[in-house]
């Protein structure tokens, strides 16, 4: 799932989803969005991609406390002959 800007320091906030950000018109609503979207993505094991997520820019989200987790995908890179 594209997150986008759903976080814009992710370390902050995956641990601490309530952080709001100046870009965050809605503080309280931004908020609300980014735990259902935590909840749903970590819930479901599934792989997020966002801009300001750290290269590779892939990862999962696990529950841990009050907050989540970050744990970024591997990076593999293979070449194969044509």
């Amino acid at each position: 799932m594209f997150i986008h800007d759903t976080v814009h320091v992710p370390e902050v906030q995956t641990a601490f989803p309530e952080a709001g950000m100046a870009f965050d018109t809605d503080l309280a609503a931004a908020a609300a969005s980014r735990k259902r979207m935590f909840d749903r993505v970590s819930a479901d094991g599934m792989l997020i991609a966002g801009m300001h997520l750290h290269f590779p820019a892939f990862s999962r989200l696990a529950r841990r406390g009050d907050g989540y987790a970050l744990y970024p995908e591997a990076w593999v890179h293979t070449m194969e002959a044509p």
